[in-house]
C-alpha cells in the first residue's frame, strides 16, 4: 500500500514502489500497534510497466523488493513495521552526479511518523536501490529533529550527538513534523526530472488522530545535495514576502531584544567558536523567543559540549527540550573544527521551525 509515485526511469519504462515489510506477511491485531514485527523491517516492492501508466494500455509486473531496511537512525530502535508514505525522488539541485543521485523517504511509524530519508543510487533503471554509507549518517538522517527529546541526564553521562537523544514519544503524540511529501518540481517527474524539490510535512500539537483543530502544513523546505552527498534543506525563498522592513532588528551584544509580537523570522551566526572552546566560555548558547519577562520564553541555542542544536520550550509548557546533531561523524573533534553555526528560525505562535 501507500505508493511513491510513478515515474519514467532512462529506460523510457513506468515505474512505481509500494510500501510492505521486509517479511511480506505482517498482520496486525489492532491500530496502532503491530500484531507480528517484522524482523526483516521495511521494504519497498517495485513494478514496472513497459508499455504506458494506465490500463488498458499498461502491463504493470513486478520486479521485486527495491530497498529493504531494518535499522533507524537510533541504533537501538528498529524498524519493525513496513514503510510509511514512502517518497523517491532524484535530479537535486547540487548534484555532484548530475542529479543521478536519489533519495528515498520513509515515515517511521515506530519513530512517531517522523520522516527519515536514504541517499544512494541505482545502477540501472529497476535495480535495487543501494545507499551510500558515506554521506549523512552512514547513508541516512532525518528531516527534523524536533520530536527527539534530549536525556535529561545525557551530560552527567557524557552522551554526544544522537547518543544523546531519547526515542520520540510515540505516535500521535510526539508528530510534530512527520508525514513529510516533496512536491513542486519543474518537472513533473520528480525522479529523473530536474528542478526544484520542495518537502511539506504534516505538523500537530495535540495528542489524538481525530482532533484536527490543531494540525497544520509546515513551511516548505527546499532539498539540495552538497560535493559530499549531503542532503541539504532550507526554507522556500517565497517566504522572504512575509518580512516587513520596519520591524527589522540587528541584535549585536549579549541580552538585546526586539519585540516582534508572536510572528518573526530569527536569523542568529555565532561565529569564532574554535577560539571560544579553546577559552573554555560558555558551550551552551542561544536566543530565546516568545519572551514573556525574565522568566518566560522558549530557547533556540546549540550545545557544544552534547553536539547538538536545541529548542527548549519547557518554560513554556512543553515537555522536554528536542535537540538534532550538529555533526554527522559522531566524534566531538569534528566539532572542534566548526568555527560558525548559523540558525534560520520561524516562529508563529505556539509553532516553531528551526534549521541549522
Amino acid at each position: 500500500y501507500d505508493p511513491s509515485r510513478p515515474w519514467v526511469d532512462e529506460d523510457g519504462s513506468w515505474y512505481m514502489m509500494l510500501s510492505i515489510d521486509g517479511c511480506n506477511d505482517t498482520t496486525r491485531v489492532s491500530f496502532p500497534r503491530p500484531g507480528v514485527p517484522c524482523a526483516e523491517g521495511g521494504a519497498v516492492m517495485l513494478y514496472k510497466s513497459d508499455t504506458g501508466l494506465r490500463p488498458p494500455g499498461s502491463n504493470w509486473e513486478q520486479v521485486g523488493i527495491m530497498f529493504r531496511e531494518k535499522k533507524t537512525i537510533q541504533r537501538h530502535i528498529p524498524q519493525v513495521q513496513e514503510m510509511v508514505t514512502i517518497d523517491y525522488i532524484g535530479g537535486l539541485k547540487g548534484d555532484p552526479h548530475g542529479g543521478k543521485t536519489r533519495v528515498f523517504f520513509n515515515n517511521i511509524f515506530s519513530q512517531s511518523g517522523n520522516t527519515e530519508y536514504f541517499v544512494g543510487r541505482q545502477k540501472k533503471p529497476g535495480a535495487a536501490f543501494q545507499v551510500n554509507v558515506t554521506s549523512n549518517f552512514n547513508g541516512m538522517g532525518m528531516m527534523d529533529w524536533g520530536n527527539f527529546p534530549i536525556m535529561s541526564n545525557a551530560t552527567k553521562r557524557g552522551l554526544f550527538g544522537i547518543d544523546a537523544l531519547a526515542p520520540t514519544p510515540g505516535f500521535p503524540k510526539g508528530a510534530y513534523w512527520a508525514m513529510g511529501r516533496t512536491v513542486g518540481s519543474d518537472d513533473p517527474n520528480y525522479v529523473l526530472g530536474n528542478g526544484r524539490k520542495v518537502m511539506f510535512a504534516w505538523m500537530k500539537t495535540n495528542h489524538t488522530y481525530t482532533d484536527v483543530s490543531k494540525n497544520m502544513v509546515s513551511l516548505g523546505r527546499e532539498l539540495s545535495l552538497d560535493e559530499n552527498l549531503t542532503l541539504l534543506q532550507a526554507f522556500v525563498p517565497e517566504l522572504k514576502v512575509l518580512r516587513i522592513p520596519k520591524t527589522h532588528a540587528v541584535l549585536t551584544t549579549p541580552g538585546n531584544t526586539a519585540e516582534p509580537g508572536l510572528q518573526a523570522e530569527v536569523y542568529a551566526e555565532f561565529s569564532n567558536l574554535v577560539e571560544a572552546q579553546k577559552q573554555g566560555l560558555p558551550r551552551r548558547f542561544g536566543v530565546n523567543v516568545l519572551g514573556c519577562g525574565e522568566q518566560e520564553f522558549t530557547r533556540l541555542g546549540i550545545d557544544l559540549d552534547l553536539g547538538l542544536a536545541f529548542i527548549d520550550g519547557r518554560l513554556q509548557g512543553h515537555d522536554y527540550q528536542s535537540g538534532g546533531p550538529l555533526v554527522r561523524s559522531g566524534r566531538r573533534g569534528d566539532l572542534r573544527e566548526m568555527d560558525t553555526v548559523s540558525i534560520h528560525a520561524y516562529v508563529d505562535g505556539f509553532m516553531i521551525e528551526m534549521i541549522v
